[in-house]
């Protein structure tokens, strides 16, 4: 069951049971603007977020796994709020979206 509220669709289910398909990444987005040494404008057409599940396609084509911080284009992808009761606010808000919107995968500090 799916309920549209304020830009993400509610799904009344963990997103345990999801897995994207074809070349679809689920990811979360940070919401400040300053993360991983990145300094994004306020008006910017790029955000950062963390990797949360990717189709088998992209982890093969794109060395994309669960944890990965990336750039991606703004406004992008599904928004879409999951069950999660390990969360304050009982969900978890995600983003589905093709791996054609990924921009960069951003290197943490120790891979520098």
């Amino acid at each position: 069951m799916a309920i549209k509220l304020a830009g993400y669709t509610r799904v009344e289910r963990s997103l345990e049971g999801f897995h994207p398909t074809a070349d679809y990444v689920i990811l979360s987005e940070h919401l400040e603007r300053e993360s991983a040494r990145i300094i994004l404008p306020p008006r910017g057409n790029a955000t950062t977020g963390t990797v949360v599940s990717v189709a088998d396609g992209v982890l093969g084509t794109l060395g994309l796994t669960e944890g990965d911080d990336v750039l991606f284009a703004e406004w992008q992808g599904g928004r879409w709020s999951f069950l999660d009761e390990s969360k304050p606010s009982g969900v978890i808000n995600v983003l589905i979206m093709t791996s054609d919107d990924i921009l960069a995968k951003i290197r943490k500090e120790e891979e520098d």
